[in-house]
């Protein structure tokens, strides 16, 4: 009878060593995973963010040199560069932006030089107040 009170405790001891001794490194792993799955997530997105800022900032610097080059001189041989830049423009800008953009463009194609200078200046301080909130909205590290 005293056989039977008497439980070896050293073999449930031994049994939840080697339970946890298996099943650690495997939650371990998952976390690891998990983890390095979000960091892989938000390192993709910074670099997409970044990508779409560094085009969006080529090519508004592209546009107003050439636009500038447009009011300054009628370069002929550069009005197929300034028709480009002035069509992405409107890939990287929010609509609120397009009537502006339409004015100067017809401004310039009219060759309006005093018209032309006004609302180039003013698209230039539109398009550095995109470019600002653009860089804002790049994720923090």
């Amino acid at each position: 009878m005293l056989n039977s009170n008497n439980f070896n405790w050293s073999y449930v001891v031994s049994g939840i060593t080697l339970i946890v001794a298996i099943i650690s490194p495997v939650i371990v792993t998952m976390l690891n995973n998990y983890h390095n799955s979000k960091i892989r997530k938000l390192e993709l997105y910074y670099q997409k963010q970044l990508s779409y800022y560094q085009k969006q900032e080529s090519v508004f610097s592209s546009f107003l040199e050439s636009a500038s080059k447009q009011v300054v001189a009628d370069y002929q041989s550069e009005k197929v560069e300034y028709m480009r830049y002035y069509n992405q423009l409107f890939l990287y800008t929010p609509e609120e932006y397009w009537e502006q953009f339409k004015k100067l463009n017809e401004s310039v194609v009219n060759r309006n030089k005093g018209e032309s200078e006004k609302l180039l200046f003013s698209t230039a301080v539109s398009l550095g107040k995109i470019l600002q909130e653009s860089a804002l909205m790049l994720p923090k590290l």
